[in-house]
């Protein structure tokens, strides 16, 4: 719309300009000054004295004088264009544009009687104009043109722009638009002027001051909004409902006026005094101690029998209290434990709180602070018998643990196995071969242990570089001491030396080639001593030879390899050839 303006500033500069206005301009350090738009270059606009760029950039001319040689402004569109017949000065009888002309033979723009159109566009209510030709000189002057202005609620398009803006619509044909103040322009009825029609649920006259429904108790409610009694403004929906006044305070039957909420059969307003509890009601009997009216009359009494002597608060009736001259003692007192007074007046609530002695000793687990009710050594009479592990006296005051005799800060109780020497405590470290138990630690071996086997070498280790060897140690077919008593299993030797004993199952002990992972050989003995010697090493015909070393008949003496062939038909030397002959 900006550029709209501008525009039509630049037709009225050029107006003043065409009726000899006067300007004034210069500059002030690059900034154009300017008293109207005249003054300022193409493409600016004078705004407040000071020259500045159009939005758009502007028209290019604002008459033919604007353009170079060879060209005429076309106004309408702002620009310069070549002229008609391609020469300096545009053609005679012709506009400067549209149908002006300059003439050829002087200082004119066009010819008298000439006219051209001006103005914007025909676009709505929007019209093109004429510019005269006076004294050989464009006017300035369009006449007749209509410019874009801001619409005016009027169903045109007053700013030309091609629409008609749908508030200025009448879509409901009323006569009038929501523009115009039609709050529902879906409705022929509704319009500002209409006659408000009570309770139909519309604003017929567009008009919030006139109430769809009158309220003539000025309640905040009509009688078409629920108000179902217009006269009375105590009545009214969301009203709170008063028992008994014989309204209809909340116009909401289902809250009555007479209730019965305890359902004990008597109203509220036929004298219930409580009609939320069911017990309380005209004609019920009393109950003491309740703490209720029962009968809702005040003259029969709920205590039967109000003394409070002590001023405790407690009487003597449905107070409870048990010891009226004493307001220490009351149902509201704390119970104090083993004062021999019922304090609380509860016999639940016992003096003694735990009158257990399951040992029978004649002291109970409360008042008679028996801390060991299992067992009838243990109670308040006994004396305290140190290190013990108990508390013989149930005194915490006796200690179970005599105090450090030698100063080392561990006593009897705590581990100090010689409370006379402040060098021995468990917290000592254990001294080697002093004959002393230093840490008071049994498991700590009293000289080195290089094998780690728990026995030291002043401690009878015989090898204590050999954890398999110590005093206590079972005694294991390994060619060593092992409980270090100088005594050997029996076969316990290596006679051979082929690394096996009798005692781990050398069979011969004095053959190094015969032991229990020896390979069997072919010579009739058991070498691998499994208890059994192959088949094939007997020499059952006793010739010296076995089928292992190539008797090839071990029942016949005279045949084995090496024998001398007889003429007997037999392979007597085991060669696996019968001679010929």
């Amino acid at each position: 719309m900006r550029n709209l303006f501008s525009f039509i500033g630049v037709l009225l500069a050029s107006t003043l300009a065409a009726c000899g206005g006067s300007t004034t301009s210069g500059t002030d350090n690059g900034v154009h000054l300017c008293s109207t738009d005249k003054d300022c270059p193409l493409g600016m606009f004078c705004n407040d004295g000071i020259c500045e760029e159009q939005p758009d950039a502007g028209p290019e001319c604002k008459s033919d004088t604007d353009c170079p040689a060879g060209k005429h402004c076309d106004i309408l569109a702002g620009k310069c264009v070549a002229n008609p017949d391609g020469g300096e000065e545009p053609a005679d009888g012709g506009d400067a544009g549209t149908d002006g002309g300059q003439d050829a033979g002087g200082d004119t723009e066009c010819a008298v009687e000439q006219v051209r159109d001006c103005g914007l566009t025909k676009v709505g209510e929007c019209e093109i104009g004429v510019e005269r030709c006076v004294d050989g000189r464009w006017s300035g002057v369009c006449e007749g043109a209509v410019y874009p202005e801001d619409e005016k609620c009027d169903g045109k398009d007053n700013d030309c722009d091609g629409e008609t803006p749908a508030d200025e619509l009448d879509q409901d044909g009323d006569g009038v638009s929501p523009c115009q103040g039609d709050c529902d322009d879906s409705d022929l009825e509704v319009h500002p002027g209409a006659s408000e029609i009570t309770c139909n649920g519309k604003d017929d006259d567009c008009e919030r001051s006139t109430p769809d429904g009158p309220d003539l108790d000025g309640d905040g409610y009509s009688s078409c909004g629920g108000d179902c009694d217009d006269n009375n403004p105590e009545v009214h929906p969301n009203a709170i409902e008063v028992s008994c006044n014989q309204l209809d305070d909340d116009c909401d039957p289902r809250t009555t006026d007479n209730p019965d909420q305890d359902g004990d059969g008597v109203t509220l307003c036929a004298g219930d005094c409580d009609d939320n509890d069911p017990e309380r009601f005209p004609g019920n009997t009393e109950f003491s101690c309740d703490g209720k009216d029962n009968d809702c009359l005040t003259d029969t009494r709920d205590d039967p029998d109000p003394t409070d002597a002590d001023g405790d608060g407690y009487t003597r009736g449905c107070g409870g209290d048990c010891d009226d001259l004493n307001r220490d003692v009351n149902p509201g007192a704390s119970e104090i434990q083993c004062n021999g007074i019922d304090d609380d007046c509860r016999s639940a609530t016992p003096d003694d709180p735990d009158g257990r002695d399951q040992d029978n000793d004649g002291f109970t687990v409360g008042c008679g602070r028996d801390c060991n009710d299992q067992n009838p050594a243990i109670n308040p009479s006994r004396q305290e018998i140190t290190c013990n592990g108990w508390n013989d006296d149930c005194n915490d005051q006796t200690p179970d643990d005599p105090p450090d005799g030698d100063g080392d800060s561990y006593t009897i109780c705590g581990g100090d196995c010689d409370d006379a020497n402040s060098a021995v405590n468990p917290g000592a470290t254990e001294v080697p071969c002093n004959g002393r138990d230093d840490d008071c630690n049994t498991n700590t071996p009293e000289g080195p242990d290089l094998d780690h086997d728990g026995a030291s070498s002043c401690g009878g280790d015989c090898n204590d570089n050999d954890p398999e060897v110590f005093p206590g140690h079972p005694e294991v077919c390994d060619g060593k001491d092992n409980n270090c008593d100088n005594q050997y299993l029996p076969g316990e030797v290596d006679g051979d030396n082929d690394g096996y004993m009798v005692c781990n199952g050398d069979c011969d002990d004095t053959d190094p080639n015969i032991h229990p992972t020896a390979s069997e050989r072919c010579n009739g003995l058991d070498d691998n001593c499994d208890n059994n010697v192959p088949a094939n090493e007997a020499d059952n015909d006793n010739d010296g030879y076995r089928l292992c070393n190539g008797d090839c008949r071990d029942n016949d003496p005279q045949i084995f390899p090496g024998a001398a062939e007889r003429c007997n038909g037999l392979d007597d030397d085991c060669d696996l050839v019968v001679p010929a002959n």
